[in-house]
């Protein structure tokens, strides 16, 4: 079953309070306690009347200009209190603990005030106001008669007139007996016994999510099979119950659009789902939906690998390449008939076509500048390898 749509919270007493920017002596004749009384006598709807003034009562005005709860207090005239956003199904016993009112005086059609009042719910029926107008009826009917006409005849047979000169040689019964006693009782129950949790007090640790604090109701009939509760706060109209799936429990807000469906609003449990309660104690969480996963993997792939490359050549390349290599290479270059006459001051990008004539006396005492510079430039060629 679903959760009723309506808040099952019906107190029976109301302490009323008002909270205004403008002191009005009149105010006072509306705070106070109110008595819920056991009859439908107005517009269909439970009523409390005042406690300490008799003309004052909280009450559902089925007017065409009202249709809503009002607080209405013969000492202050034609005063009066109204709620101006009532909800047909959140307000249907009850006016909201804590709500703007409007203040009206006399036939204005213009609020004089808007204030908050709030009410201290108490779910027994608060005390009247007078004593009972008679005592009760006569006692009970008068004691017995007189006593019995004689005792009973004489008391029970006399004890034995000594104790037995010992011990038994040997156990009362004859032989021990020809099986054990009846087997145990059966196979425990299935499910621990359901103590009475007629409300449920929940506090959230989280000061954001503290629209879900406060005491839950239990619902009659509970929802889906198990047992669930309800609380109306000033942010709505909550529950407590576990999925039909029983996987999860849930505090979720009720609206009047409610498909049942979990949202992202809800908090979700999954611990002692075994249970008929939720969790003394436990992690909550928002409730997260999740894209369905792909049906089945990816196909194989397309094409086969690539074929080998091609190996690497056994000889030297014919030509050396534009920029000299930094480590020397594993094979010779190959060779001119003659070394030159004079080598260059930079070295060359291609071989000369000849030797030179004669070569120098003696051989240079250290490399070049250009090679030490090219001996510090970076490798070329390389790729960083970025690690995600």
């Amino acid at each position: 079953m679903a959760p009723t749509s309506a808040p099952t919270l019906l107190c029976g007493g109301l302490t009323l309070a008002i909270n205004s920017t403008i002191d009005d002596a009149n105010y006072d004749y509306f705070r106070g306690n109110y008595r819920r009384e056991d009859s439908y006598d107005i517009a269909d709807h439970f009523w409390w009347q005042s406690i300490e003034r008799a003309g004052a009562k909280l009450f559902y005005s089925d007017i065409v200009f009202h249709n809503s709860w009002v607080v209405q207090s013969a000492e202050a005239g034609e005063a009066y209190w109204i709620l101006p956003e009532y909800h047909s199904v959140l307000h249907m016993l009850q006016p909201p603990l804590s709500a703007q009112w409007e203040y009206y005086t006399g036939a204005s059609v213009f609020a004089r005030d808007v204030a908050q009042i709030s009410f201290n719910c108490s779910m027994s029926l608060l005390p009247t106001t007078d004593p009972t107008r008679s005592p009760s009826l006569a006692p009970t009917q008068p004691p017995s008669g007189a006593p019995t006409l004689s005792p009973s005849l004489a008391p029970s047979t006399a004890p034995t007139l000594a104790p037995s000169a010992a011990p038994t040689t040997h156990p009362t019964t004859p032989a021990p007996t020809n099986a054990p006693s009846i087997a145990p009782t059966d196979a425990p129950t299935s499910a621990p016994t359901r103590e009475a949790c007629e409300f449920m007090q929940v506090a959230v640790e989280d000061v954001q999510l503290r629209e879900f604090n406060g005491l839950y109701d239990i619902l009659v009939n509970g929802s889906n099979g198990f047992p669930a509760w309800t609380m109306m706060n000033e942010y709505g109209v909550y529950v407590i119950e576990k999925k039909a799936d029983g996987n999860y429990w849930v505090i979720q807000e009720i609206n009047v659009n409610d498909t049942g469906e979990l949202t992202g609003d809800d908090l979700v449990s999954m611990g002692n789902t075994y249970n008929w309660r939720p969790p003394v104690y436990g992690d909550w969480q928002f409730w997260q939906t999740r894209p369905n996963p792909s049906r089945a993997p990816s196909a194989p792939p397309t094409f086969a690998p690539s074929a080998q490359t091609v190996p690497p050549t056994l000889s030297p390349s014919k030509f050396p390449t534009l920029e000299p290599t930094i480590d020397p290479t594993t094979e010779p270059t190959l060779s001119t008939p003659d070394p030159s006459n004079g080598p260059t001051v930079e070295p060359t990008f291609m071989p000369t076509i000849g030797p030179s004539n004669e070569p120098t006396l003696e051989p240079t005492p250290a490399p070049i500048n250009r090679r030490r510079n090219l001996l510090q430039d970076p490798p070329q060629g390389m790729f960083a390898k970025c690690n995600l």
